[in-house]
């Protein structure tokens, strides 16, 4: 079994609910996964301690003793013989004792371990991000859309991978995810960079980060005062636009590919 659409789904629906809980007093998913899926016990104490320092304003209730639950089950992961230096497969249980709520599957795969983890640092956004556009567009032509897609700077030779790539009328439009806001403006102008080397001047681009609005307006603001080029800007998507996605609202997502 490897990660999908239904499970993207699901773990946006955990995102989202963390997400907005650590505002006032927990610890949110990026930072769990980020726990789980550090190598080795003394990476995740250390994980731990930066969290802590950065959740002080918060008050830390009862997700910040999960936490430290799971460094507890890190620490008897690490003891079972059984394992057999699976390290992919422990932490993909600590994921599922912190996070139950993703319905992680109890078995899988050795081959589909490194999907799974891949998937929960952030693919899945990737996913619903190309679940979106098949629902926003009520033709064929929502098929046209693909995760992963590999190319070569031919300027270069340097190969690159871009996270969503869909046509549309004509158009490629090309998407970056990232559930990390720190990384948002880097991803900003790559993927402007990204697109014209697979479509040309006339690409669409776009930024999808589930992240505030205050966040959102920043980067756009950076994108105005920073942007320099003959291509069309490329368009920022957050969480909003996100949740009224999912609520089956695709205004937002339908202007930027409908737009001349």
């Amino acid at each position: 079994m490897t990660p999908g659409i239904k499970e993207a789904i699901k773990t946006w629906k955990v995102f989202e609910a963390t997400e907005t809980s650590s505002k006032g007093n927990g610890i949110a998913f990026n930072d769990l996964v980020r726990v789980a899926t550090a190598k080795g016990v003394e990476d995740k104490i250390a994980k731990i301690a930066e969290i802590a320092q950065h959740t002080t304003e918060f008050q830390l209730d009862k997700q910040l003793d999960s936490m430290l639950s799971v460094y507890v089950l890190c620490k008897d992961l690490e003891k079972l013989k059984n394992c057999k230096g699976d390290e992919g497969r422990k932490r993909l249980s600590i994921l599922r004792s912190a996070l139950p709520a993703l319905e992680l599957p109890e078995q899988i795969p050795n081959e589909n371990l490194e999907n799974w983890l891949q998937f929960l640092r952030g693919n899945w956004l990737e996913f619903l991000v190309a679940h979106c556009i098949s629902n926003a567009i009520a033709t064929d032509e929502a098929k046209d859309t693909t995760i992963g897609v590999r190319s070569k700077n031919l300027d270069n030779g340097r190969e690159f991978e871009v996270d969503v790539v869909h046509m549309f009328r004509g158009h490629g439009y090309v998407l970056s995810c990232t559930t990390d806001p720190s990384f948002a403006k880097h991803k900003l102008f790559e993927i402007s960079a990204r697109s014209k080397h697979l479509f040309g001047r006339y690409a669409r681009a776009a930024l999808v980060v589930p992240a505030a609005s205050a966040v959102i307006e920043n980067l756009k603001k950076d994108l105005n005062k920073d942007w320099i080029g003959t291509q069309q800007q490329p368009s920022v998507f957050g969480k909003e636009d996100i949740a009224e996605w999912m609520n089956g609202n695709f205004q937002s997502l339908q202007e930027w590919l409908t737009a001349t």
